[in-house]
């Protein structure tokens, strides 16, 4: 596939961008990306050209701030259900249009963004379901990862109605990441996507990594409540562009 100039500035353009929110965060890269890319080129390559550079940084902020040991011990079974989900999504992403899949994570977004806001987000009874929660958010962020290339929102929203601490929300999510995207490649490879894609969208993640280190430099120097706010800007942001995107596609 031959790609003008303009759209590679394009890609590498997003890449940092979107390198720079993913160490902000600890999440994002794929969920900012993706809707970026999509406006210079179709989805699938969008989700081909994203995948091995947020492998990458998802491994980074795995090993990254300690309690790896804990994190594993209390959520192990959290990435072996995004698998399950991944495998469900490649199938519907090779199979039909998986354009549908980002109206309806948009909707239940801006709804998530609507409680947030009335404070009507805090669920009592939320902790007496953690497991049982976190394995559907799992499964439905899998599903999601692997059909349109965003799967924080789900896992994101678990998180936060359940109040974990920002570096086991961090660790959490990018276990799920880097599992979830690693089955997806294969899934993808398996369903006839060559391996020279993945290894030409590779270097990308070199133009990603300086604007990522900056990110997580700007995080650890901001408390609890800071990082939270921006976790909740942040789905705003993504709901709005999901539902754009949705549009675009059914109107062009």
């Amino acid at each position: 596939m031959h790609l003008s100039w303009q759209v590679i500035a394009w890609i590498i353009l997003v890449t940092m961008l979107a390198g720079y929110i993913q160490g902000l965060l600890g999440v994002g890269y794929p969920m900012l990306a993706t809707p970026l890319l999509s406006l210079m080129m179709d989805l699938r390559t969008a989700v081909i050209v994203t995948v091995p550079t947020i492998m990458f940084l998802s491994a980074y902020l795995i090993f990254r701030g300690g309690n790896l040991r804990e994190s594993v011990a209390r959520f192990w079974y959290m990435p072996l259900c995004m698998v399950v989900g991944a495998l469900i999504g490649a199938r519907i992403f090779l199979s039909v249009d998986p354009s549908w899949l980002l109206l309806a994570l948009g909707l239940a977004l801006l709804l998530y963004v609507a409680l947030d806001w009335l404070g009507r987000a805090n669920f009592p009874g939320a902790r007496r379901v953690l497991h049982p929660g976190a394995v559907l958010c799992a499964t439905l962020a899998g599903i999601t990862e692997a059909a349109i290339n965003v799967g924080g929102p789900f896992l994101l929203i678990w998180c936060l109605v359940m109040g974990l601490a920002p570096v086991t929300l961090i660790q959490v999510l990018n276990l799920c990441f880097l599992t979830g995207k690693t089955t997806q490649l294969i899934a993808l490879t398996a369903g006839g996507i060559p391996p020279i894609a993945w290894i030409a969208a590779a270097p990308l993640a070199i133009a990603a990594l300086l604007p990522f280190r900056l990110g997580i430099r700007m995080r650890e120097h901001a408390d609890v409540v800071a990082y939270r706010r921006w976790l909740r800007a942040f789905l705003s942001l993504m709901a709005l562009l999901m539902i754009v995107r949705f549009a675009r596609q059914a109107w062009l």
